[in-house]
């Protein structure tokens, strides 16, 4: 990860920085996601990838109406493939066991 394309830093790799906004867009940015496709991390790379659309449109700057929405439903359809398996199937919301752990959250 310490690749001087990804704009990655010694402090935001060690988290030297607790909370730091500008580290956290960076973890998660377009170049990340990009090396790490790169270098087989494909399944970790398309999640990056997500994460950094999703930010993008939740910022909202520069970005058409409709790209906005196709990167939430991108960010959308990710939670739900994971919370509800069924949910191309059955959009039915009241379906959800909320009381499912979620994968990564103890």
């Amino acid at each position: 990860m310490r690749y001087p394309k990804t704009g990655l830093t010694f402090a935001a790799l060690t988290g030297e920085r607790k909370q730091s906004v500008v580290d956290a867009e960076r973890m998660l940015s377009y170049l990340v996601a990009k090396f790490l496709s790169e270098n087989g991390y494909e399944k970790e790379g398309e999640y990056v990838n997500i994460v950094s659309g999703w930010h993008e449109a939740a910022d909202g700057r520069s970005l058409f109406e409709l790209e906005r929405c196709r990167k939430n439903y991108a960010m959308l359809n990710m939670v739900l493939d994971d919370w509800m398996p069924w949910h191309k199937t059955t959009h039915n919301f009241g379906t959800i066991d909320i009381n499912r752990p979620i994968k990564g959250i103890l």
